[in-house]
């Protein structure tokens, strides 16, 4: 993946998410339906507006990418609640040419539950959107 090296650092974002296996998970869960809407990676009208965080939040109405979301959120509070994850990536891909167009990076770290793996980057959540 030499040629991947040339994602622009303007298209690279950093964010940090700490609490509990539950909230960090909900919180990723409406991050993934924000950035496929902001991101136009589905048509707009696929989206309906819920009320969460005092916010209007935009979530897919598309039956499969539900049941997609469903799936991966279903493994990962499995391993959050193990302390198995510091660290989520959505990767934007160009379904063309393979290029990658855009990446989040979540580094995660899990409170409360048993040996959470603490990342010695205590970064302040930083909330880029």
């Amino acid at each position: 993946m030499g040629s991947d090296d040339k994602v622009d650092k303007s298209k690279v974002h950093k964010l940090a998410l700490k609490g509990s296996a539950k909230l960090v998970a909900e919180f990723f869960q409406y991050s993934i339906h924000t950035i496929l809407f902001q991101r136009g990676v589905y048509p707009a009208e696929d989206f309906s507006a819920v009320k969460k965080y005092g916010l209007n939040m935009l979530v897919s109405s598309d039956d499969q990418v539900r049941a997609y979301i469903k799936k991966i959120m279903g493994q990962l509070d499995r391993w959050m609640l193990r302390g198995k994850i510091s660290k989520l990536v959505i990767v934007i891909t160009d379904k063309d040419t393979g290029e990658h167009v855009e990446r989040w990076q979540f580094d995660v770290q899990i409170f409360g539950k048993s040996k959470s793996k603490s990342k010695s980057s205590s970064k302040a959540a930083d909330q880029e959107n």
